[in-house]
């Protein structure tokens, strides 16, 4: 979760699409700020969400929400889009340095490693414990082993650790490889999900679960095989990292990430994701069936709906715009949709990704624009992350989720005053924490 020193020896990117060269080869290249502080803008913005998103003064749009994009929806995949950027660069001067075995010794290491830090910082809550000696049975601890593999692992920190390590076997190919890679992990969750994920996802009747023991248990951000869609952003990270280091200047790669950028999330939102239009209630639906939430057949729509109607009326609403309820149209698989890490979730969120980082160079690297708050959380993410979380702990003593808004906000400000301060002693210091 640190990042290392760029440097743009052409023997440091032996996968580089053919034609395209490093430009300057005798000096290193001076480090991204941008990479600091659009990493250290996820973080702080996902403390303001994992802070005060339960708070019911708060607006709508901090929240999370099944079935549409909010401003709590971007981070955690633009944070793993930035990790594959990370990756692709500590990887390429890691195999340099030590090799190839140590290398994905390392990585490997540092996997189980945040891992074991989420299970640290989260293990007690729900239902991942066994409430009474008595309930400490063989049976009771292999429902519990599943029910922590299906959803209640699936916190930041293990969401990364799991992804880096199932993309080690790609990240240091060719970005024609990793190109099919991100088809074949978008088009692979596609096939899973309509044979089975999407009820697994949603607790509803399906083989796996019925081995596992975990009939009706839901999960979030994809639950296991969620880690499918954040490792196509990790690899889709890792690409943009080619395209940004094969120019002579990061400021080269400016237009490229802005247009392709919106061109990307345009893709995810407005092409694959009109295919939940599909899944308009008509008319002459009866009451019963507009009370069903979830769509019969989620994955594969009825094309037949599309004839006769418009492009205008084919569109779904805007980002942030919140989608009609069941009684208009049915939850389904092509809604940009955070709990099953759908295919138009990562292919949009992808280009928003892009574009951030367009910005952030255009800003950052080129204006010379820095928040140092943003430099101490995207420098020293890990124990910001730490830190977070307990002293968030704490303040939610004093802050009850019906408080009245301006007791909300001042506890927001106040908790991201101690988290920075607390980063801020720790950058004088010179502690970071990495694995």
């Amino acid at each position: 979760m640190t990042t290392s020193e760029l440097t743009p020896d052409p023997d440091s990117h032996p996968e580089l699409p053919a034609g395209i060269e490093i430009a300057s080869t005798s000096a290193k290249r001076p480090r991204l700020l941008s990479l600091d502080q659009l990493r250290g803008l996820t973080v702080a913005s996902m403390f303001v969400v994992n802070f005060s998103g339960g708070f019911r003064a708060m607006p709508d749009i901090v929240k999370h929400h099944d079935g549409y994009e909010t401003l709590a929806d971007w981070i955690m995949p633009t944070f793993l889009f930035m990790v594959g950027f990370s990756f692709r660069l500590s990887w390429l001067s890691s195999v340099k340095r030590v090799g190839t075995g140590k290398t994905v010794m390392k990585f490997l290491v540092r996997g189980l490693m945040l891992v074991g830090i989420s299970l640290f910082l989260y293990a007690g809550e729900d239902d991942i414990k066994i409430e009474s000696w008595e309930k400490s049975t063989w049976e009771n601890l292999r429902t519990l082993i599943a029910i922590t593999l299906k959803a209640n692992l699936w916190e930041t920190l293990a969401i990364i650790g799991c992804a880096q390590m199932l993309m080690i076997p790609f990240i240091g190919r060719s970005w024609k490889t990793r190109v099919l890679v991100f088809i074949g992990l978008l088009a692979g969750h596609t096939v899973i999900s309509y044979q089975f994920n999407w009820n697994f996802v949603h607790g509803l009747p399906n083989f796996l679960d019925d081995y596992l023991g975990t009939k009706g248990k839901r999960a979030w951000d994809g639950g296991f095989f969620g880690l499918i869609g954040w490792s196509a952003l990790i690899i889709a990270g890792s690409l943009c990292h080619d395209f940004v280091m094969s120019r002579s200047s990061a400021g080269k790669a400016v237009p490229g990430l802005l247009i392709g950028g919106v061109l990307v999330a345009f893709i995810g939102w407005g092409v694959l994701g009109s295919m939940t239009r599909l899944y308009d209630v008509p008319g002459d639906a009866t009451d019963e069936f507009k009370k069903e939430k979830l769509a019969a057949s989620p994955v594969w729509p009825d094309f037949s709906k599309a004839q006769g109607r418009s492009i205008a009326e084919l569109m779904p609403e805007p980002p942030m715009v919140p989608i009609p309820g069941p009684e208009v149209r049915k939850f389904n698989y092509w809604m940009i949709y955070k709990r099953m890490v759908s295919v138009p979730f990562v292919v949009f969120n992808t280009g928003v990704a892009m574009a951030l980082l367009g910005l952030f160079i255009w800003v950052s690297d080129i204006g010379g624009l820095r928040i140092p708050a943003f430099d101490r959380f995207g420098q020293n993410a890990l124990a910001a992350y730490c830190v977070h979380h307990y002293v968030a702990d704490v303040q939610h003593l004093f802050v009850p989720k019906d408080s009245p808004w301006w007791w909300c906000w001042f506890n927001l400000l106040l908790f991201m005053f101690i988290v920075d301060r607390v980063l801020a002693w720790m950058q004088r210091h010179n502690i970071r924490l990495s694995v």
